[in-house]
Parts: C-alpha cells; sequence; structure tokens
C-alpha cells in the first residue's frame, strides 16, 4: 500500500464529493459488496490522513481494493486510445502522474501529461 500525498489526496477529495458513483461502481466491479463501507474508509482517511496506520485490515482491504487503485498507476489513455495490437498509444510511461490526475479526472480525458501535450501540439500544427 502506498500513502496518500497531497496529489491523491486532492483526487479524493474531488472524486468523494463530486463523482461519489464513480467510487462506487469501482468498488462494485472490484467485487465489494458493501460498496458504502469503502466511501466510510474514504471519508475516514480524508478526515486525517493520518488515520492511514490506523486503518484495521477489512478498512486496508477497502482501501487497497478500490481507493488505491484510483490514484496509483492509473494507466494513460495514451494519444488515440488503444492500438489495433492492444498496446498502449500513451507516448509517456502509460500512467498519469500525480500532479495531472486531478486534472485527467475533472475533465474526464484520462491522459498523461506528455499525451495531453503532444495530442494539442498537434492539432495546433495540423489544422
Amino acid at each position: 500500500m502506498t500513502t496518500l500525498n497531497s496529489a491523491k489526496l486532492s483526487v479524493l477529495r474531488y472524486l468523494l464529493h463530486n463523482d461519489e458513483e464513480l467510487i462506487i461502481e469501482f468498488a462494485q466491479d472490484q467485487g465489494i459488496k458493501n460498496s458504502l463501507a469503502t466511501i466510510g474508509v474514504l471519508n475516514y482517511l480524508l478526515a486525517d490522513p493520518e488515520n492511514f496506520s490506523a486503518l484495521s485490515s477489512a478498512q486496508k482491504y477497502h482501501y487497497a481494493t478500490a481507493i488505491e487503485p484510483l490514484v496509483t498507476d492509473v494507466p494513460c489513455d495514451g494519444m488515440v486510445g488503444t492500438l489495433e495490437d492492444g498496446s498502449s498509444s500513451c507516448r509517456g510511461d502509460t500512467f498519469i502522474d500525480d500532479d495531472s490526475l486531478l486534472r485527467a479526472f475533472q475533465l474526464e480525458d484520462m491522459r498523461c501529461q506528455i499525451c495531453v501535450y503532444d495530442k494539442e501540439s498537434w492539432y495546433r500544427n495540423n489544422r
């Protein structure tokens, strides 16, 4: 389990206040039957990030299964999505960096800084 830095905490606050349904659906997709418990764990962590060290084993399960994947190693959709061979069209390291993750969720544009810049640059130069 990774600790929550300020960028990840900002993303989780944003999701909790603006897209709680995404968290609930993700938890359910991961096989968690009581997705509201995941929301409870998230509220507990956001109340004080130091609570991370006090999580019970059940709370750690919710964190590792349905919270951490939302902010750790989030895949970049790349410049044009997945290629025909199934590989990523990402021009970076295939993951959205912590500093770009909030913007990605806010704009519903799951691309890393490199792919955002390259795509915008391509459009500017090819109009």
